[in-house]
């Protein structure tokens, strides 16, 4: 029973550091697909001056999009009757993929979205995607630092916690 409990602390320490490299290669793709979302929309707004209902259904409905859980939760909202940018940020709050940093750019960029012309809807686009390109910058060096590092540490940590404990 000690060496079947051994081996599962192992395992557990060594799948941790695996799910903290798994979280951070993550980010990185939501933040991927983050970038996505605002030139999509700075284009559907530049050439098309589609409406903002139309522009949420279309980007809900996009294969690319689907690592973005909220948009069609927004939807959803959106078509019940509320205010865009209060299915926005509902969605936001209540998605499983996005969180953190990443969520106050989506917040922001929402406040914004469907409330002046179209000019300063790309503005807003430009702006938030800096933003966000910053960010993946970040996570991207955040990631080839620590992910081999999380992974090689849960292993060493599993490894340690069955020599010492045997």
């Amino acid at each position: 029973m000690k060496i079947i409990s051994l081996i599962v602390m192992g395992l557990a320490c060594a799948l941790t550091g695996q799910y903290i490299a798994f979280r951070l290669g993550r980010r990185v793709q939501i933040l991927e697909k983050m970038l996505l979302m605002f030139g999509m929309i700075e284009t559907e707004i530049s050439y098309l001056s589609r409406p903002t209902c139309d522009l949420i259904k279309a980007l809900a409905e996009k294969e690319e999009l689907k690592e973005l859980d909220f948009l069609p939760i927004c939807l959803s909202f959106f078509e019940k009757g509320e205010d865009i940018n209060k299915a926005w940020s509902e969605s936001l709050s209540v998605s499983d993929r996005i969180g953190g940093e990443d969520a106050c750019i989506l917040y922001s960029f929402g406040e914004n979205l469907g409330k002046s012309d179209s000019e300063g809807q790309i503005a807003n686009c430009r702006y938030h995607t800096e933003l966000t390109r910053e960010r993946l910058l970040a996570a991207r060096k955040k990631r080839e630092q620590y992910a081999s590092l999380a992974c090689g540490l849960g292993m060493l940590s599993g490894i340690g916690i069955i020599i010492i404990l045997f």
